[in-house]
Order: structure tokens, then sequence, then C-alpha cells
């Protein structure tokens, strides 16, 4: 995977909620209700189950942005300078 060494996507199923973390290795991980998987062409597609979510600040160090992503939109992990991805409640 091309960005394998960058970024570890991981999704739990919890009871009927569903729960998503999004890690990188230099800025921790944050936690969510939603999902995330990868695509064998390495896009990064997140389902925020019925809201929005966004990425960039509140709460992740000095990230001076917030990038809206609708649902099902696509995060390409070399495309964005992300520092963490949150949803908000």
């Amino acid at each position: 995977m091309k960005f394998g060494a960058a970024l570890a996507i991981t999704a739990a199923l919890t009871g009927q909620a569903t729960a998503a973390r999004f890690c990188s290795p230099r800025n921790g991980c944050k936690h969510g209700p939603g999902k995330i998987t990868i695509q064998p062409d390495d896009e990064y597609i997140w389902d925020a189950d019925g809201g929005r979510g966004y990425l960039g600040n509140p709460g992740c160090d000095s990230s001076k942005f917030a990038l809206q992503l609708p649902l099902e939109d696509d995060v390409r992990g070399g495309k964005f300078p992300w520092r963490c991805l949150y949803i908000p409640k």
C-alpha cells in the first residue's frame, strides 16, 4: 500500500454503532462515529454515517485549517496536509 508507512486506518464495529479511527504516527489518532475504508487504488474514502466531517482543527495541535468533507468524499493521503480527522457531535 502506497501510504501504508504513513497512515494506519482501522475500522471497528461495536454493537449497532460503527466507530472509526484515523491515525497518523506523527499526529496521533482521532476517533468518531463513522467508518473508513481503503480502496485498491489507495483512495481514502470516509463515510460519516449521516454527518459531515472535517480534516484539520479543532483539537489537533497547531493545525490552522479545517476542510469540510461531504459524505463519501475521497481523501487522498498525499493531497491534504491533514493533521486529524474529526466528526462533530
